[in-house]
């Protein structure tokens, strides 16, 4: 059984993307990265690609070319970086975000996924970070690890009659099979038996780090690129990518008391 994981990268360097972690930590968990790459305002293409030859690591940079006037062109991107995967599973990741738990875990969860005849993917428990490494504002799912032979794009009851995308109802990446239909789902959780997401992470199964919020100077810079972005995208649909950092703050955080993720 083989493991790619994929992820996207756009202006990864004027955001102030830590790159190198996040690919070390995908090389620790995949026998290959798959990455793609769409043109961007600052050198991330050229970065990346040395990064990754000094380095001799095994991550395929795929370079893309899609307009950021299309709607649809973030979950294009997403899909130029899936199709690119050699594995049997599929795991994606983006930049912002860490793979963690116990590898052998990994690896014997997508092996009985493989044996599953109707489930296509899991949903896996994200811890979302907040403020720093160290506290979480809450834990939800999403479906990162699939099998292969699957797409990203708008799910199709996420387009309106218009044509764009409902910011209500897709981020343009949802995992869909050829007919933009959502496939069959297994959440991680439930299947083994747990009803706690933190109880979930702590036994060290597979789950994700989520880092965009952990500073929020970085998560204002790069909101300034999303929320044009979806409202233009979406012909105007509110959006929750706040401007203001003071929106950001809130109380009453939870301390994680977990480790940090691993890398190579």
């Amino acid at each position: 059984m083989k493991i790619s994981i994929y992820s996207t990268a756009f202006n990864v360097i004027e955001k102030n993307f830590n790159y190198q972690d996040a690919i070390k930590n995908f090389l620790y968990y995949a026998d290959e990265v798959c990455l793609a790459i769409n043109k961007s305002q600052d050198s991330s293409l050229e970065t990346i690609s040395k990064y990754v030859k000094d380095n001799n690591f095994n991550v395929k940079i795929i370079p893309t070319e899609f307009s950021y006037d299309d709607p649809f062109c973030y979950g294009k991107i997403v899909n130029a970086a899936l199709q690119g995967c050699t594995g049997d599973i599929c795991i994606l990741q983006d930049f912002d975000e860490r793979f963690g738990g116990n590898k052998n875990y990994l690896i014997k969860l997508c092996e009985q996924l493989l044996a599953l005849d109707q489930v296509k993917a899991f949903f896996v428990p994200v811890i979302n970070l907040y403020g720093d490494f160290y506290h979480y504002k809450d834990i939800g799912f999403k479906w990162y690890i699939h099998k292969r032979g699957l797409y990203r794009g708008a799910v199709n009851f996420g387009v309106k009659q218009d044509g764009r995308p409902d910011y209500d109802k897709t981020s343009t990446d949802e995992l869909i099979d050829e007919n933009s239909n959502l496939v069959p789902t297994l959440n991680l959780m439930y299947a083994l038996n747990l009803q706690d997401p933190y109880e979930y992470i702590h036994k060290d199964y597979p789950f994700i780090y989520h880092l965009g919020y952990t500073n929020f100077d970085d998560r204002i810079k790069r909101n300034h690129f999303w929320k044009p972005f979806w409202e233009k995208a979406t012909g105007g649909d509110k959006n929750s990518h706040s401007l203001n950092k003071k929106d950001l703050e809130i109380e009453n955080l939870k301390e994680t008391k977990i480790n940090l993720w691993k890398t190579i």
